[in-house]
């Protein structure tokens, strides 16, 4: 099975603090400077599926600064697979929040808070 091989080739895990949740284990997939958006938003989507295949509920893809992490989540958030998307609008404070929905699951795409300030400072 593909997903056990990505899990045994590069894994990294370590607790997220939650109350009221169980630690988990969580993956990390190392990309060289040079790897495409293409490939990044295709090695998540490959997550995705094989999380779902094995019901593991996926919440969240973090990703750094780097900009091809940030061109694969807006692939991901755009994908022809997407079957409908969670969607909270309020005009009031101009929030337009979109998440897509995978196998009936929601997902949201994050950036590491520090490399978003950074983001956003430049």
């Amino acid at each position: 099975m593909q997903f056990a091989k990505i899990a045994n080739d590069y894994h990294w895990k370590g607790p997220i603090p939650i109350s009221k949740i169980p630690p988990v284990i969580i993956a990390a997939i190392p990309t060289k400077g040079n790897t495409k958006a293409d490939e990044i938003s295709q090695l998540l989507l490959n997550i995705i599926n094989m999380t779902a295949c094995a019901e593991i509920n996926l919440l969240s893809i973090g990703a750094d600064g780097a900009i091809s992490k940030m061109k694969a989540q807006e692939k991901i958030m755009i994908n022809k697979s997407i079957e409908k998307y969670l969607e909270f609008v309020d005009s009031f404070y101009g929030i337009n929040f979109y998440a897509p929905i995978y196998n009936n699951q929601f997902i949201v795409c994050v950036q590491c808070p520090k490399h978003a300030k950074k983001t956003a400072r430049n």
